[in-house]
């Protein structure tokens, strides 16, 4: 009887040693990979009221808990298409909501889950898509997990691309002049992708909000003078009166 106790006992250990390690998930590159999501009211043009990065830090043992009529959505930095979505949380009762310059009819999660979503792969192509929100329509809190969008499948291995022997140089594209104007009236401007110009303005929503560094640092790119390997300029979010982004 003894050995059998010892037995179970073993067992039970070995189980749970096992379940932490497959409970962080294999989906990872998709477009909201390690973005932070914003809380608001319902709209994501309005205030943040909080902000997290546990839902797309691809590990299912992490989750943020939306209130009741709350919303969370994420900046994926520009338009883009996405073709698959997946959820993980406990309950289905969330709306689907995409936004670019204007609101894009959305889709209900029980439509892709008739349970809680599980965190399984499903198949919903939508085209040009700069946030994606998630709308609790219950009346009781739910728990989000996991969320991202992939333009491809991330279950199917991309084939290897060949090297080119002769890169060409591609123009450079998608960029924008920002001009940082600071409580002491200096102005700062730097030339900078989109890309770098949206995480500029996730870190500042997202310290608004109350969470995140207290200085952000840019590159200075071909403002480059002098030998040095690299140079950033360290913007203090107290400091910061108003920025401009002027497209190009």
């Amino acid at each position: 009887m003894k050995k059998k106790i010892s037995f179970i006992l073993s067992l039970a250990l070995f189980v749970s040693i096992l379940i932490p390690l497959a409970s962080v998930s294999a989906y990872v590159g998709g477009l909201a990979d390690g973005k932070v999501m914003i809380l608001t009211d319902g709209n994501p043009y309005h205030p943040a009221q909080d902000s997290t990065y546990l839902i797309t830090d691809s590990d299912e043992t992490t989750y943020y808990t939306i209130p009741a009529g709350k919303a969370i959505s994420v900046n994926l930095g520009s338009k883009t298409n996405f073709n698959y979505i997946r959820i993980l949380a406990d309950s289905n009762q969330l709306g689907i909501n995409t936004y670019a310059n204007s609101h894009v009819a959305g889709k209900r999660v029980d439509a892709l889950y008739s349970d809680a979503p599980d965190g399984s792969l499903k198949d919903l192509s939508i085209s040009g898509i700069q946030y994606v929100q998630l709308k609790n329509n219950s009346n009781v809190d739910i728990n989000l997990y996991e969320f991202d969008v992939f333009t491809t499948d991330p279950t199917v291995p991309e084939p290897q691309p060949q090297p080119d022997p002769e890169p060409q140089p591609q123009p450079d594209s998608n960029r924008a002049i920002m001009v940082i104007t600071m409580t002491t009236g200096l102005e700062k401007e730097f030339d900078l992708s989109m890309q770098e110009v949206n995480s500029f303005i996730d870190w500042y929503e997202a310290k608004q909000a109350g969470s995140g560094r207290a200085s952000y640092a840019i590159d200075k790119h071909d403002n480059n003078k002098g030998p040095f390997k690299s140079r950033k300029d360290y913007i203090l979010f107290d400091r910061v009166l108003t920025f401009e982004v002027s497209e190009y």
